[in-house]
């Protein structure tokens, strides 16, 4: 949030998170918390598809944002993949082309906007309050130990009341 100076996650101890299943009654969980005036629900919805006789998981998840400030607001979604998490692998090769991360050769974060920045690695936490770096045509970062990290950066401008989506598949 460019207002406060500061991040937001429902991870956080300070920050009160909400969740739940989406209502029509598919298994679609849903997570919300205010970044500031900002209102942010995440939904996260995963099938198995079958491609080319074989089955595969897709992910999609989508983020809302929504100014509940009288005023406009400006901030901005961080996205990261990092090797952390309960889906954690080694990632030894981590590239961000267009509106696309790819780990290890293979697509692994597909936006339905194009970035305004990034960072290969990504920063620390301080650091990804800052402007976003300018991402060339094509970045990409190597390790050996599979500690690669990365983020795309989504800056905001909203409207008082306004509301905005993004949205992403794996």
């Amino acid at each position: 949030d460019h207002t406060t100076k500061r991040a937001y996650a429902p991870t956080m101890p300070d920050v009160a998170s909400t969740h739940g299943l989406h209502g029509t009654g598919w298994l679609i969980p849903w997570t919300e918390w205010k970044a500031g005036d900002v209102g942010v629900r995440t939904e996260v919805c995963q099938v198995m598809r079958t491609w080319r006789e074989q089955e595969l998981q897709v992910v999609g998840a989508r983020v809302h944002l929504t100014n509940a400030a009288r005023e406009p607001r400006k901030l901005r979604l961080n996205v990261l993949i990092t090797p952390k998490g309960a889906a954690g692998a080694p990632v030894h090769q981590l590239e961000i082309n267009g509106d696309t991360m790819f780990v290890n050769h293979q697509p692994a974060l597909i936006s339905n906007e194009k970035p305004t920045g990034g960072q290969l690695p990504a920063p620390d936490l301080a650091e990804r309050l800052r402007p976003a770096k300018q991402l060339g045509r094509h970045e990409s970062i190597r390790t050996k130990g599979g500690a690669c990290t990365g983020v795309m950066s989504f800056d905001v401008s909203l409207a008082a009341g306004e509301r905005k989506t993004f949205g992403f598949v794996h």
